[in-house]
This record gives C-alpha cells, sequence and structure tokens, in this order.
C-alpha cells in the first residue's frame, strides 16, 4: 500500500510459489523552497502593503518532485513599510525558507503648487500680508498629494514699504 507509510511486507505467487520481501513507504515531504520574486514587486514607498502576488515559491520534495506552493502573507517576514532601504524578506513554507530582497522608498515632497486665488494679492505700503486664503498643495514622490502647512517664515519677497509689483517665493 504506497499510501502507508512504514515497513510493509510484500508477498509475491508466481506458478505456486510464493516468497515475501521488506519495503519501507516513505513519506513525500518538503526539502526545500526557492522563491522567484521576478514578476513580483519588490519596490515599495513607505507606508505601502506588502503584495506578494507576483511572488512564485517552488517546493522540492525528497522524491524530486516540484510544485509551486501556495502561500499568504503569513509565509512572509521581515517587511517593515515604515523603514527606507533595503529589506531581506524570509519566505518559509512547511519549515522550509529562502529569502528575497524589497527596497522599501521614503516618501518626500517632489514638488509644490501655490493657489493664491483665494488669497489677497493687493496691498497698501505698510499692510502686512495675509496668507489666509494662500493654498499650497505638495506633490510626493508616490504621486500623493496633502495640503502644506505654511508660515511666514515660508514666504520670502515681501517687502511693505516698496510699491509695486512683487513676486513672492513659497518655500516648504
Amino acid at each position: 500500500d504506497t499510501n502507508t507509510v512504514g515497513a510493509q511486507t510484500v508477498t509475491v505467487t508466481v506458478g505456486g510459489f510464493t516468497d515475501t520481501y521488506d519495503v519501507t513507504v516513505i513519506a513525500v515531504t518538503l526539502s526545500s523552497i526557492s522563491v522567484n520574486e521576478s514578476g513580483a514587486d519588490v519596490s515599495y514607498y513607505a507606508g505601502e502593503a506588502l503584495d506578494i502576488s507576483g511572488l512564485v515559491v517552488t517546493g522540492t520534495y525528497n522524491d524530486a518532485s516540484t510544485t509551486t506552493e501556495a502561500i499568504t502573507l503569513a509565509n512572509v517576514s521581515g517587511f517593515d513599510t515604515n523603514t527606507p532601504g533595503v529589506q531581506t524578506l524570509t519566505v518559509t513554507v512547511s519549515g522550509q525558507t529562502d529569502t528575497y530582497d524589497v527596497t522599501v522608498i521614503a516618501v518626500t515632497l517632489s514638488s509644490i503648487s501655490v493657489n493664491e486665488s483665494g488669497a489677497d494679492v493687493s496691498y497698501y505700503v505698510g499692510e502686512a500680508l495675509d496668507m489666509s486664503g494662500l493654498v499650497v498643495t505638495g506633490t510626493c514622490n508616490n504621486g500623493s498629494t496633502t495640503t502644506e502647512a505654511i508660515t511666514l517664515a515660508n514666504i520670502s519677497g515681501f517687502d511693505t514699504n516698496t510699491p509695486g509689483v512683487q513676486t513672492l517665493t513659497v518655500t516648504v
């Protein structure tokens, strides 16, 4: 019985003659795994969740057979979405492990745009700069946008004592 692990006695009868011999049925067990990340996302911005959908894990068994192993996030350890840099992740299936590297990229401000349509843009000599209504939108390297908080310290080029058109610079 090839489905029963352990020692078994096989009886062979041919032409009225019978003989027996012992066999051992060995369980098929996972010997190793190999991770192929070529189809997986290996670059993440800080805050992004790990995506293992393209990860292929091949299991090799003690009988030399191979199969693609089904994995979940529970099989993967070592990912910290809040720590920029190269991280080595470990995939574990039935006690067998293999690793692959991912890179977490810090989210940084890459540009700003200033919308002054709601702000006061005309001043009398001696009047203080009023930033209410000024909206500064930041765009980050991951494509996300955010409204940037600004103070007078972020604005240069305003001289309340000089009449005429002035170009102000907003720095965040």
